[in-house]
């Protein structure tokens, strides 16, 4: 099933986007209990920037990033969102940021820890580190 949803790049966008993904999380964080994934650090999977950002995003579910191989922002987050919360960490959440960019307005997301920590999977998975 596809689901479209317009959601504006501004600070409000952000916080339909943030909750919007805190609620993937859980949904996935939830099947991977049942169907564990390996840990996407040590996954292979490498962050690969999205050309449509801003225009259009696709957020897969954790097994279809696997699959792939690659995720933007938003897809690592879901994932690493999901595999901390099946290991207990249910207050994970996401944080969503609205950026200006030289190209325009676009949103990053990153992890949220329950200890209050911030992960960004994009940088730890970018190709090189």
């Amino acid at each position: 099933m596809r689901v479209v949803i317009d959601i504006p790049i501004d600070e409000d966008g952000a916080k339909a986007v943030k909750e919007l993904l805190d609620t993937l999380i859980r949904i996935w964080g939830r099947r991977m209990q049942r169907f564990p994934l390996p840990p996407l650090y040590r996954s292979g999977i490498v962050f690969e920037p999205d050309p449509r950002a801003g225009i259009e995003e696709v957020w897969r579910p954790p097994y279809k990033t696997f699959e792939q191989g690659s995720g933007d922002c938003d897809q690592l987050v879901l994932y690493r969102g999901a595999e901390l919360w099946a290991s207990g960490e249910t207050s994970v959440s996401s944080q969503c940021m609205a950026q200006r960019t030289p190209a325009g307005t676009k949103m990053h997301v990153r992890v949220r820890r329950a200890n209050g920590l911030v992960e960004d999977p994009s940088i730890i998975l970018s190709p090189g580190k």
